[in-house]
């Protein structure tokens, strides 16, 4: 197993994106990695990516736009980010629902996020978040109450409502394993020694993306 931890960098306006970066490190936790979890109000400056052994980020979207400080951060590192195997997860309330456009708007989110940052990680994918209209000031909770009822979804705004599929972030956590594992091998190679091929890279995300996404309030 490489020595380098794997990185968990997250952003979560009301927590949901955090639960899911905590299972996320549970489950790798469970397989063996070490694994470092850093909220994006708290990146040290001399964080730096190649550090680990793979990177994950993951941020909620709050009315169109991922966390500023992970695009930021993300932008920043583009390079040296492009020299390490990574996943990226986006949060949102269009990931709720399978209807088509929500599909469509949820993946270009990830697009998006690579527009923005100029990174293409090895695996992006939309997870669906949650509505928490009790922590929503009364117009969000109004705004997504009219959401929720055009998706379908539940408008009991007394309560919170999680849509998040664990089974899916479990899967997620499968594939951030794989990524990170070539990193272990390699590491062991002596110089002039063939590496161990990568695992094959995960499909990608189901539909294609659209350049601009159209804006959703939180879920995340």
């Amino acid at each position: 197993m490489d020595p380098r931890p794997i990185l968990i960098l997250f952003g979560s306006k009301h927590g949901q994106t955090e639960k899911v970066a905590r299972r996320l490190e549970m489950a790798l936790r469970e397989r063996g990695f070490r694994v470092e979890l850093v909220p994006d109000d708290g990146i040290p400056d001399d964080l730096r990516p190649e550090r680990y052994a793979a990177v994950v980020v993951g941020s909620s979207v709050h009315f169109g736009r991922h966390r500023r400080a992970l695009v930021s951060f993300v932008r920043r590192h583009a390079a040296e980010l492009a020299r390490v195997p990574g996943v990226f997860f986006s949060v949102s309330g269009a990931a709720m629902t399978a209807r088509p456009e929500d599909v469509e708007e949820a993946n270009g989110y990830l697009a998006d996020f690579s527009v923005r940052t100029g990174w293409d990680p090895a695996h992006a994918v939309a997870v669906a978040g949650a509505v928490r209209y009790t922590a929503y000031n009364p117009l969000v909770r109004w705004v997504m109450k009219r959401i929720s009822a055009s998706r379908g979804l539940s408008v009991d705004t007394s309560r919170d409502h999680e849509y998040t599929d664990w089974e899916q972030v479990d899967g997620l956590a499968g594939t951030i394993a794989e990524l990170a594992l070539p990193a272990s091998r390699a590491s062991r190679d002596r110089p002039g020694r063939a590496s161990v091929s990568p695992a094959p890279a995960p499909p990608a995300p189901a539909s294609s993306a659209p350049a601009s996404p159209a804006r959703t309030a939180p879920a995340g």
